[in-house]
């Protein structure tokens, strides 16, 4: 994406503040409440847009996250980037997901999409040594992270 046609439809459409105060997004919103924005027939989330603006590339597989929990606010010194895993515990700090005093994230974990049997299925196709984590990922559609952390036994430790 040609990073002076960001710049210009970011500044074009933000009415800049106070770096304290949130910049929230003036046009349309998705669903969720993120603003968004379509650049050449892409569609972009606008918080996204503001941090590519900013701070350059989103590396794969990341997320950008609001420090103020606020979905429109497009202030650069509100966002930060992180992982899946460091979204999901940003959410948990700020009390919208829990997570049970069981610290293994198994089946218990209200987020959790494998079941038991998947993990042992996991843990046994990587010790083969025939697949990668990141091709276990697709398999079984989450996280290479996930997978690293069951077959290295941070997730799912009781079983």
């Amino acid at each position: 994406m040609n990073e002076l046609i960001l710049k210009e439809r970011f500044f074009r459409n933000v009415k800049i503040g106070n770096p304290n105060e949130c910049w929230e997004w003036p046009l349309s919103k998705d669903g969720d409440g993120y603003g968004r924005i379509f650049i050449k027939g892409k569609k972009y989330r606008a918080h996204r847009l503001t941090w590519m603006v900013f701070q350059g590339p989103i590396p794969q597989g990341f997320h950008v996250c609001h420090h103020c929990d606020n979905p429109p606010c497009v202030n650069p010194h509100h966002l930060f980037i992180g992982t899946n895993y460091d979204n999901l515990m940003d959410s948990v700090r700020k009390g919208r997901h829990r997570i049970p005093n069981n610290p293994t994230f198994g089946s218990n974990h209200g987020l959790t999409t494998l079941t038991e049997n998947q993990v042992l299925q996991i843990r046994e196709e990587y010790r083969g040594g025939q697949i990668t984590q990141l091709s276990l990922a697709k398999k079984y559609n989450v996280g290479r992270s996930t997978i690293g952390r069951i077959v290295n036994r941070e997730y799912w430790t009781h079983i």
